[in-house]
């Protein structure tokens, strides 16, 4: 280009930036030779470092770990099929190569969004594998990607085209294109080499290109047309015709259908193993298409791929690559889905449909992504009519108390693994198990009372719903009462003598089950209180009245607990195990009861959500319940209630007052002994070279019951006290027998746990009494820290089938040991998602000085668990500590005993701190 004409372009970009100063130019030039000033061209690819081309040529090295040898990507500048003026991009088994402008003055660009067109000129030069995306981004959560794989091709070997876009193919109605940072880049996938030349904006231009209309591109069917579906989408369509068809001849009618995207293709591949668990017995079948939107599952229906299919349900999950392959607004993906409800409708007359939300993506709640799919679940729900068409929603399930999605759940923050179907069949369970033996659930189908009993008519039940509300609009409520007859039914002065001084409001109904607790939450009034606490007790009408199992129920006392914790974040749930009910310990109502009870303790998580049985107050030395306290052997006497108000006040008092309290029940008796009908895992000793002492070094290590090398397994690092060795843990503490006890409960994941000696030095051995705090003794203890890390941690994942990541990995210790692991463990969080310090001694480093980025504490850690006795004369250390995360905000359990610096304080913590490790 000449000086005078590059020159003139610059200042009409200057125009561009600042539109107050001049009217826009007619065209704004982006690249004619070179971009223009203040701007550059960025190349990238295979996801790695991106480079600028300022010279002739780029090329953008493979990672170290590439799995394409031959994969290149690759730009220049100059000639190209008798142009100078050209931009290349040639790239080779690539999944993403790019490039773009950007670098410069965001551009104003509204003058052009009415009429405008974005015009270059093209060669595609070689585009059989691959294809190619026009882009522009507009913002953060702003970008733009218009598909061109197919056109493309079709121009490969026509040498120079010229094509031109309106601008209202990148340009939505709500969008701001006022500070635009990316006004174009190429994206492309697989192989090619394409040209570009002479890219402007031009404002009043004329389109000679087609782009689908983004109001309605997720409703109009046709094919998936990605680069590297195009030959793999169409033949797998047709190979679910043929396996629908060999089904009819055989004479099999699948009971079960899963529609969806990769998430559903999922189950023929990690989920395979849940899939023939849970779904093989109803000759189940997954129609799932990796990178499906919308529109692609519409066009597979209309072309036969349910034709002939009669399930008794079909569960259909669709949508998340609407939001994040081209960000589709939540309207727009919503009414995809509405579509697709609409065609299984038509389709399967018979069927009821299960519409799932559509899963959580990407670490943090806050994603942009994340929210976009929230917003779409908000409008999908109201698909559900309770008759055809069912809405459940279990991604709490899948994620974090904090709202964090886990890579041992989905790897990529996308695609669950295995874990990731074991969860999501076990949570679907319920609903589905009601729907395919045509009952409603209970469970998780929130819905009013539907039924009118003899104690409790449809009318007053809505009465008293109507009160609830009234009382929730006056506000004032500091602790809410939750659940059934039995919260309901509070003798009146007990009520006021026991808890009006708390503020409470009482929100029990009779006959309520957890489906219509979660209806009730979700009224206006009730869902805007803040309470301090939650006192929730439901379940028995979920066993009583709508006949479900354990495990159905714990599904909906699970949804409950997670739709309080959503609806208020700031407030603590006492959560009450399921009271008993039935005269004798061998009825079958208690033993639903107490099988119930085994799963919902682990709900709780000394953090917000607080456990509680007080049901071993009303039963005998027999087992039989007392007639006195409970009259019907389930609801209260007066006299029962008052046994009731005496063990729950306390609680209630200290979870709104108390902060240095118990933040779980003491273990069970027995929780520690050797049980003859529970496989035992077995310890063998490990010597491992160091890499501080230059010796041979010791370690006991357990390796779980059934353990093999065919598995992979997790690992807790376990560190001793200051005159203890490698053996404390599992001679001292019993550790053993209590992983043996938990694994085989179910309680807790089969893991490893490796019990080194945490003295490093020449000489290990515990020294003389009078020796134990000397200076070089208690410098071995921090030496470890290197020994750790460089030399054991690798040593054990060498020789141990061992998960070696840091989600996978904990390190807790007691007293000296305590001080380490949270030391070690907040010093290397790159290494350790889960730490635990029991009665830690004062070795322990300061807090501030261990966790001096809050934020980046939170997005790490997985668990941070502090435990001491209030007898215990090291207390101060662990509560001073404990002051410090709660001052900022750094989400721990603070459990605290009534022991002393002994050896039950620490079984008891272990029991508590091992069923809290490894989970989702």
């Amino acid at each position: 280009m000449k000086k005078f004409s590059y020159l003139m372009a610059a200042a009409c970009l200057a125009v561009a930036i600042h539109p107050a100063r001049a009217e826009a130019p007619r065209e704004l030039n982006l690249y004619q030779g070179k971009a223009l000033p203040s701007w550059h061209v960025t190349v990238a690819g295979f996801e790695g470092p991106e480079q600028v081309l300022d010279g002739a040529a780029v090329t953008i090295p493979k990672p170290a770990d590439s799995r394409v040898p031959s994969g290149v990507v690759g730009a220049r500048q100059g000639e190209a099929a008798g142009r100078h003026d050209a931009l290349t991009l040639h790239w080779k088994d690539a999944w993403y190569a790019s490039l773009r402008f950007d670098g410069g003055l965001p551009l104003d660009l509204r003058p052009y969004t009415a009429a405008g067109t974005l015009e270059f000129d093209i060669n595609v030069i070689e585009l059989a594998q691959g294809g190619i995306y026009f882009t522009m981004r507009c913002g953060a959560d702003c970008n733009r990607k218009l598909p061109y794989v197919l056109p493309a091709r079709a121009l490969q070997g026509k040498g120079w085209q010229h094509l031109s876009f309106s601008l209202s193919c990148f340009a939505r109605k709500e969008d701001d294109f006022s500070k635009v940072v990316t006004p174009f880049a190429m994206d492309a996938t697989g192989a090619g080499e394409v040209a570009l030349a002479n890219i402007k904006l031009v404002k009043q231009g004329k389109a000679n290109a087609s782009c689908p209309d983004y109001r309605t591109e997720s409703v109009t069917p046709t094919p998936l047309a990605h680069s590297w579906s195009l030959g793999s989408w169409i033949p797998r369509h047709e190979k679910k015709l043929e396996e629908n068809r060999r089904l009819k001849q055989a004479g099999k009618n699948p009971q079960l259908l899963f529609i969806g995207d990769s998430i559903t293709e999922g189950w023929e591949k990690s989920g395979k193993q849940v899939w023939q668990r849970y779904y093989e017995k109803y000759d189940a079948v997954a129609l799932g298409f990796g990178g499906d939107h919308t529109e692609n599952v519409l066009w597979r229906l209309q072309h036969g791929e349910v034709d002939g299919l009669a399930p008794k349900v079909a569960v259909l999950m669709i949508g998340t690559n609407n939001t994040g392959d081209r960000q589709d607004e939540p309207f727009a993906t919503a009414a995809g889905v509405r579509r697709i409800v609409e065609e299984l409708r038509q389709r399967l007359p018979q069927t009821k449909l299960l519409l799932l939300a559509i899963f959580p993506r990407d670490a943090q709640p806050t994603s942009f992504q994340r929210r976009l799919n929230e917003k779409v679940n908000e409008r999908i729900a109201a698909l559900a009519d309770g008759r055809h068409v069912y809405f459940a929603d279990i991604n709490a399930a899948l994620l974090n108390p904090d709202g964090t999605l886990s890579p041992d759940v989905m790897p990529d923050l996308l695609h669950p693994e295995e874990r990731g179907y074991e969860i999501w069949a076990r949570t679907m369970e319920p609903t589905l198990q009601k729907l395919m033996s045509d009952q409603p659930s209970c469970a998780l189908s929130a819905a009013p009372r539907s039924v009118d009993y003899p104690w409790m008519s449809m009318a007053r039940w809505q009465q008293m719903h109507a009160d609830q509300v009234a009382r929730a609009e006056q506000g004032n409520i500091d602790v809410m009462f939750v659940g059934d007859s039995i919260t309901e039914m509070w003798p009146k002065p007990l009520w006021e003598a026991n808890f009006q001084k708390f503020k409470p409001a009482n929100f029990g109904i009779g006959g309520d089950h957890t489906g219509n607790v979660l209806w009730r939450l979700q009224n206006p009034a009730i869902a805007g209180l803040k309470p301090k606490l939650v006192v929730l007790l439901i379940g028995v009408n979920n066993i009583n009245l709508c006949g479900e199992g354990p495990e159905a129920v714990f599904g909906g006392i699970e949804a409950v607990v997670a739709k309080l914790r959503k609806q208020y974040p700031s407030a603590r749930i006492l959560l009450n195990a399921v009271l008993p009910e039935g005269e004798r310990a061998d009825s079958s109502g208690r033993q639903s009861v107490v099988a119930l009870n085994k799963m919902v303790a682990g709900l709780g998580d000394g953090k917000t959500v607080f456990f509680r049985d007080y049901g071993a107050r009303f039963v005998g030395a027999d087992g039989t319940l007392s007639a006195e306290l409970q009259p019907d052997f389930l609801h209260f006497s007066e006299k029962g209630y008052r046994v009731l108000a005496d063990a729950m006040r306390p609680d209630i008092e200290s979870l709104l007052t108390a902060d240095d309290m118990r933040a779980f029940q003491a273990a069970p008796a027995g929780f520690a002994d050797v049980r003859a009908n529970v496989a035992q895992g077995r310890v063998e000793e490990f010597s491992y070279d160091s890499n501080v002492t230059g010796t041979r070094r010791k370690a006991s290590v357990y390796l779980p019951p059934g353990y093999s090398k065919d598995r992979r397994y997790p690992v807790l690092y376990l560190l001793h006290g200051i005159g203890g060795n490698q053996d404390e843990w599992r001679g001292y503490v019993r550790s053993s027998a209590i992983l043996d006890n938990l694994i085989a409960d179910g309680k807790a994941a089969p893991m490893i746990v490796v019990m080194p000696n945490g003295r490093a030095l020449a000489d290990d051995r515990p020294p003389p009494a009078e020796r134990t705090f000397s200076p070089e003794h208690v410098a071995g203890f921090a030496a470890f820290e290197r020994e750790l890390l460089e030399s054991l941690i690798p040593a054990i994942d060498k020789q141990y089938a061992t998960l070696a990541g840091r989600q996978q990995r904990a390190i807790a210790g007691l007293s000296m040991g305590g001080g380490q692991a949270l030391n070690f463990g907040l010093g290397h969080l790159d290494t350790f998602g889960w730490v635990g310090g029991f009665s830690s001694a004062p070795n322990t480093g300061a807090a501030a000085a261990l966790l001096p980025d809050a934020a980046r504490a939170r997005g790490q850690l997985r668990l941070l668990y502090l435990s001491c006795g209030t007898q215990d004369n090291l207390f101060g250390v662990s509560q001073g500590f404990h002051r410090y995360l709660k001052a900022n905000d750094i989400p721990h359990v603070w459990n605290v005993d009534g022991h002393g610096h002994d050896r039950e304080s620490w079984a008891d913590n272990l029991y508590h701190f091992a069923q809290l490790l490894f989970k989702p």
